[in-house]
């Protein structure tokens, strides 16, 4: 964890601290959470948060709805999560129910049943031989352990016949 700065000099380091906060949210999208623990590592008092928290916001340099549906994406499509993972995820980093309803549903619900479909082929491909119920149990957990619904994966490995 990176040392913490206990001098905090008014205007001038607030300036510093909110370019250094406009920089680290233009990177990449981020979530409060993210600002809160940068706003700690740069040793920037509690009381001082809500005001610069409220001015990125203002700015449009955080937004906590556009940081949940860039990150289902992007979790979706690169790291092929589930929805239960994904949420999972989501809550941790305090993002509210409603938010992460909302940025999930930015993921098609053709596409992420094809993703189930794809994940299920491709498990099936590595896993060797045996009985078909190991298989099939093989593939079903390592399906669901990526977040995906185990009624849809079920219904992925009933279609293909596994």
């Amino acid at each position: 964890m990176p040392e913490m700065v206990n001098e905090y000099n008014g205007p001038q380091k607030t300036d510093e601290v909110l370019q250094k906060l406009r920089h680290f949210c233009g990177f990449q999208e981020r979530c409060t959470a993210d600002v809160e623990e940068k706003l700690q590592s740069l040793g920037v008092p509690r009381a001082k948060w809500p005001g610069i928290i409220a001015g990125l916001r203002n700015e449009h340099f955080l937004d906590d709805m556009r940081f949940a549906g860039a990150f289902a994406r992007g979790k979706f499509r690169i790291n092929r999560w589930g929805r239960k993972k994904i949420r999972y995820e989501l809550s941790g980093r305090g993002i509210p129910e409603e938010i992460i309803g909302r940025g999930l549903e930015e993921i098609g619900e053709e596409e992420y049943l094809e993703v189930i479909r794809e994940l299920v082929l491709k498990k099936l491909n590595e896993t060797k031989g045996g009985k078909k119920l190991t298989v099939r149990n093989k593939i079903f957990t390592f399906v669901t352990g990526k977040g995906f619904e185990s009624g849809l994966v079920s219904e992925a490995i009933k279609e293909l016949n596994i």
